[in-house]
């Protein structure tokens, strides 16, 4: 007997029907849940498996910092679209609009001592510039040691928009908080990403692509797959002049602690 086990991303207990969400109707999770069996704790992965690194949100509920991102919300497209691939399409994009992501101090001082024992390089991702304050205050009071990797993000609805003015504001900021001690990248969502990261790459900084950023190879095109845009920024910036690190030489530039130091 063979067990078959389905992980999907991002998708929150309160988006299930068979949880007892009313806003949307999943008819297939529900259909497996009826033939096996729920699960009412989480565990999560990082402590059990100790990877080299891992994204670390550095935001906080709207009311305590006053700034507009309050997670991710999509939900302007549910109007832009007439014809749905699924009939629970419309109502989880819908949905989006009542999306909060809670990260307070006291969840980001939590999860950075659970991992620290297992020496995680954490990947910083911040949405606007009061998330570069937050790390800093976190790496003053001892929660994270130097050097730190950044990620900034740009055109996530509710974070900061997606101008190259925004990103050398960032990029300055983050120079006159953290010096030297922080290595950073960028990461540009839809039809920003390929411009945003050719941008980066000549700023001295590093880059993020992929499906999970940007479904598009070009303008108003699809991509193919993850590895169809890796080709893409990596030739632009060949073309450019820069080298691209190898793995081994992207683990020293984080500072990583190795493939034989984790727990898979």
């Amino acid at each position: 007997m063979n067990a078959l086990w389905i992980m999907v991303d991002q998708l929150r207990w309160d988006y299930l029907s068979c949880y007892g969400a009313k806003h949307i109707d999943t008819p297939n999770i529900d259909w497996l849940a009826s033939r096996g069996m729920t699960f009412n704790k989480a565990y999560v992965q990082s402590p059990i498996c100790g990877p080299a690194r891992m994204s670390f949100y550095t935001g906080r509920y709207t009311r305590s910092h006053g700034a507009t991102w309050n997670g991710f919300s999509f939900h302007p497209l549910a109007e832009r679209y007439d014809q749905w691939k699924f009939d629970w399409e419309k109502d989880y994009v819908k949905g989006s609009e009542g999306n909060i992501f809670r990260n307070t101090f006291r969840d980001i001082r939590e999860a950075a001592e659970t991992l620290a024992p297992h020496d995680i390089k954490f990947e910083h991702e911040c949405y606007d510039v009061g998330h570069l304050y937050n790390l800093k205050f976190c790496m003053d009071t001892g929660l994270f040691k130097a050097p730190v990797f950044i990620q900034f993000i740009f055109g996530i609805l509710g974070g900061i928009g997606a101008d190259i003015d925004n990103l050398i504001f960032m990029k300055r900021t983050a120079d006159r908080l953290f010096g030297d001690d922080y290595r950073w990248s960028v990461l540009g969502a839809g039809g920003s990403q390929i411009p945003f990261a050719t941008t980066a790459s000549q700023m001295g900084g590093n880059v993020r692509v992929g499906l999970e950023d940007s479904l598009l190879i070009s303008r108003g095109k699809l991509a193919d797959n993850n590895a169809q845009q890796v080709r893409k920024i990596r030739r632009i910036i060949e073309d450019l002049g820069s080298e691209v690190a190898s793995p081994d030489e992207a683990r020293e530039i984080l500072a990583l602690k190795g493939g034989d130091r984790v727990n898979f």
